[in-house]
């Protein structure tokens, strides 16, 4: 359960923090969209397969929910940097 849905929890909040960090730094925002895209499938394979293979659930758990849910917060507070004040 935690390397399927904790995994995907994970990689939605690096999908979101790193589109929009592309977009913050200057590239375009379809190619902050396809870069973090395609990276997510990575992040999602190495996450799923480092909660099967860890011996410690707890800290296993607490990374990937925590830093998910984290970077899932942190991206809307960075994507007002895109609009013009």
């Amino acid at each position: 359960m935690l390397a399927v849905f904790g995994g995907y929890v994970f990689t939605v909040g690096f999908f979101a923090l790193l589109s929009v960090t592309l977009s913050v730094l200057g590239t375009t925002r379809v190619e902050a969209v396809y870069w973090a895209a395609l990276l997510s499938f990575l992040i999602y394979t190495l996450v799923i397969v480092w909660a099967a293979a860890t011996t410690r659930l707890v800290l296993t758990s607490a990374v990937i929910v925590g830093g998910g849910a984290g970077m899932i917060g942190l991206a809307p507070l960075l994507a007002t940097q895109l609009v013009p004040a």
